[in-house]
């Protein structure tokens, strides 16, 4: 019988790659668990669905307007999770970001908050009230409303 001899250099050549592709294989599959995860606990579409819904309502908003938008679906849902409760250490749920002009949710503890921009130049104020969310609207410290006078 004859004695077939492999070279090491061959066996390298063919494990390396292979090793490579099996580690992105993983990477892939637990990269797309965990989004499937996400998506089925509902936190990505409540995070969504709830910062176009303030985000529109501060476009349309004037000064002087307050708004309550239920939230209770939403903290249901998150209770069950422990995350986003009542208290007021975890009143940070919804919030406003004006250096960026945007409203921000985050309705889980791990991940990135979903965030929606809007257009209004107003002073947007925030309070959650038991399962309530009160949205103020005041005007901005500068020009009123009818524009800059003219002829002065």
């Amino acid at each position: 019988m004859k004695r077939m001899i492999v070279s090491k250099r061959a066996s390298e050549a063919i494990a390396i790659p292979t090793l490579a592709q099996i580690i992105l294989a993983i990477l892939f599959v637990s990269v797309f668990f965990l989004f499937a995860s996400q998506t089925i606990s509902g936190r990505a579409v409540y995070e969504e669905i709830y910062a176009k819904k303030i985000a529109l309502v501060l476009d349309g908003a004037l000064p002087g307007t307050v708004f309550q938008l239920d939230i209770s679906d939403a903290l249901s849902h998150m209770k069950e999770k422990g995350y986003c409760g009542q208290s007021s250490e975890k009143n940070n749920c919804f919030f406003i970001d004006e250096t960026r002009k945007a409203v921000v949710v985050s309705l889980g503890a791990g991940g990135t908050p979903y965030r929606y921009a809007y257009f209004s130049d107003y002073n947007f104020k925030l309070i959650k009230n038991e399962n309530i969310l009160i949205i103020s609207v005041e005007a901005k410290d500068g020009p009123s409303e009818s524009g800059p006078e003219v002829g002065k």
